[in-house]
């Protein structure tokens, strides 16, 4: 773990610690943060992408973008389903979540969208193969 964060090894206060549980904590948290950083940035890297291709107004439904990891997680809640647990999947690029809500209550979760990459092949009809 300390090797990993590029601690001096060679240290006795790194190797032998006054109280390790905390300093263990204390190491996780700070990979825990760092971690957390990286996916939220991912996480605004995707929707920075696709902001303004994917606006969609009909009917009195639009297409809101969540804001933050944390919209997607209280979507779920509110909706009672598992929608947070995908926020790694979308920092990751796999998966985009929007959200279609009624135009007069925009700020009241109403439906969650997920949005996957879709790629086609061609096949050979004959011999079907790709």
């Amino acid at each position: 773990m300390c090797q990993n964060q590029h601690y001096d090894l060679k240290n006795s206060f790194v190797l032998f610690p006054k109280d390790m549980q905390k300093s263990h904590d204390r190491v996780a948290e700070r990979i825990k943060n760092k971690a957390d950083m990286k996916m939220r940035e991912e996480f605004q890297s995707v929707y920075k992408r696709v902001k303004g291709q994917l606006d969609f107004e009909w009917d009195g439904m639009k297409i809101v973008y969540p804001a933050s990891l944390d919209d997607i997680v209280d979507e779920g809640h509110t909706l009672r389903h598992c929608v947070g647990g995908y926020v790694g999947k979308v920092a990751a690029k796999k998966t985009m979540i929007l959200f279609l809500r009624r135009c007069k209550e925009v700020e009241k979760p109403f439906y969650t969208v997920e949005m996957k990459a879709i790629t086609t092949t061609t096949n050979d009809s004959e011999t079907n193969q790709t």
